[in-house]
């Protein structure tokens, strides 16, 4: 068999041999914020930071800034257990 020949056949098995996720595929869309954004915004907002002023800030909405502030909660309960 040619080189071309064995080329074919290991990207035929790579391709379909593993799922995308197996492959490495990102999925979804790209985080908006970074993590360190993240945490600046938690850390204003137990500042006293309204949520109107973090979402006109970071370009958010409601339901995301308040969903980014209840992940921070949730991994601090679930760590205490």
């Amino acid at each position: 068999m040619d080189d071309q020949g064995i080329l074919e056949d290991r990207c035929f098995f790579l391709r379909y041999s593993l799922t995308p996720k197996e492959r490495g595929v990102a999925f979804g869309r790209k985080k908006k914020l970074t993590t360190q954004q993240i945490g600046e915004m938690r850390q204003r907002r137990k500042q006293g930071t309204l949520i109107k002023t973090l979402m006109k800030d970071y370009d958010l909405s409601k339901a995301s800034v308040y969903r980014l502030l209840e992940e921070d909660e949730l991994s601090v309960s679930a760590g205490s257990e």
